[in-house]
């Protein structure tokens, strides 16, 4: 009898344990959030979904649903494609945006300040921030408000040939080149083999695009926007100063094709006749699926000191998330070590960005190039890197800075007056 009692009593404590003691955080999170993603490229979706069954394995109760957004208008224009997607009535919890789009999305009114949830996980979200750079962080914050949490970024850095450096005699770039220097490099890498006059091997490809030029911008000192993002000055002296220079490369050194001519730069790379083009670490990636390892990065050369330009992306609350409980442990997840790993990648796929987290980007160093240590080493070399400025009005700066890049590269327009007809163009501070 008293064996049962014992027994009778060992129950009835073990039902008002399983009563009193609380479920697990996970079993308390459920129900749906609906994920608006970049869908730039086939393999997208299946990548993301990949994520997701990672974060349903600790979140079983948690269904995220992948909605993808365009690629075809830039950050700015998937922005404003999410922001008219809830106008129109479709619930959206958690978006993947990259710097470009965030003014337009804080402008629009469709995040919410993360610093509420910041606060209530402080120690676990610290965990991550002191882990990532400063100047990843801060373009996330805006008026004391925190949007968004980092993932990923790239910044551009000189790749060059070192088969045709070692071909024309030429040393590896120090960390501490000058423009003159690589002049000098690309006047050496340039050649006609053909002999009909015009060079068919060129030292330098220029590109394009406020992400292309702004390196050049930062090289000497300057930037397209001011340092708030407030005001366009697109014909500052640095600016000009720069374009002067990249005009000179075309018209009167003749060591680059006109900026928009080059067939296939990466096969025009890879079999020489480019010796030298600016570009993030998604190359890569693509000289990996080519099988081609004879290149290296340098830090970009200065006027005096180096300087470059930097794009992050993360993960940012809708202000009209139904579930931001749920959503809020998404985004935690999303920018947990785990998920950065996949950054990095393997020796057969590797990925195009660097991991926000320093310790994460670590492992960049068992990819190609020799000096991957430069993509992080950035940030904090020479100048440091410029934050591609993304105002609310990114649009009407980037369109205005192309059509002067367009204008000058044609050869008909000065740089100063392509330049003081671009910034007429801007009529009004995107910070009024």
């Amino acid at each position: 009898m008293a064996q049962r009692r014992s027994i009778f009593a060992l129950l009835v404590l073990l039902l008002l344990v399983a009563f009193v003691v609380p479920v697990s955080g996970q079993d308390n999170v459920s129900g749906e959030v609906n994920f608006f993603f970049l869908d730039d490229r086939p393999e997208s979706r299946d990548n993301w979904a990949a994520i997701v069954a990672g974060f349903n394995e600790t979140f079983p109760n948690v269904t995220v649903n992948l909605i993808g957004g365009p690629a075809t208008e830039g950050w700015d224009g998937y922005a404003q494609a999410a922001a008219r997607s809830i106008a129109g009535g479709q619930p959206l919890d958690v978006i993947y945006v990259a710097v470009e789009g965030v003014a337009t999305l804080v402008d629009l009114g469709v995040l919410t300040p993360l610093n509420e949830y910041i606060a209530r996980d402080q120690a676990e979200v610290d965990e991550l921030l002191n882990d990532v750079d400063p100047a990843l962080i801060e373009p996330f914050i805006i008026d004391g408000s925190q949007y968004l949490l980092p993932h990923s970024w790239n910044s551009m850095l000189m790749y060059y040939n070192t088969a045709r450096f070692a071909e024309a005699g030429l040393e590896p770039p120090a960390d501490d080149w000058t423009w003159d220097d690589f002049l000098v490099a690309a006047q050496a890498l340039t050649e006609d083999t053909d002999g009909d006059g015009q060079p068919n091997r060129y030292g330098y490809d220029i590109g394009g695009g406020p992400f292309g030029l702004e390196p050049w911008f930062a090289s000497n000192g300057g930037s397209f926007m001011s340092g708030d993002w407030c005001n366009a000055q697109l014909n500052s002296p640095e600016v000009v100063g720069a374009f002067e220079f990249l005009s000179s490369l075309v018209y009167e050194h003749g060591v680059s094709p006109t900026p928009g001519s080059t067939a296939n730069l990466f096969e025009q790379f890879q079999n020489g006749d480019i010796s030298m083009f600016g570009a993030g670490r998604w190359m890569v990636g693509i000289f990996m699926g080519m099988d081609f390892s004879d290149y290296d990065i340098a830090y970009w050369p200065g006027n005096p000191s180096s300087g470059t330009v930097v794009g992050v992306d993360g993960y940012a609350m809708f202000s009209t998330t139904q579930n931001p409980d749920a959503t809020w442990e998404f985004i935690k997840y999303l920018t947990s070590e785990s998920v950065q790993q996949t950054l990095v990648g393997a020796d057969d796929a590797p990925a195009s960005n660097v991991p926000a987290r320093r310790s994460v980007a670590e492992a960049l160093l068992n990819f190609p190039p020799d000096h991957a240590e430069r993509f992080y080493g950035s940030l904090s070399f020479g100048h440091g890197a410029n934050m591609l400025p993304s105002p609310k009005n990114a649009s009407d700066v980037y369109g205005a800075l192309g059509r002067a890049s367009t204008n000058i590269f044609s050869g008909e327009v000065s740089v100063e007056d392509a330049l003081n007809a671009a910034q007429s163009e801007i009529t009004s501070s995107s910070c009024g």
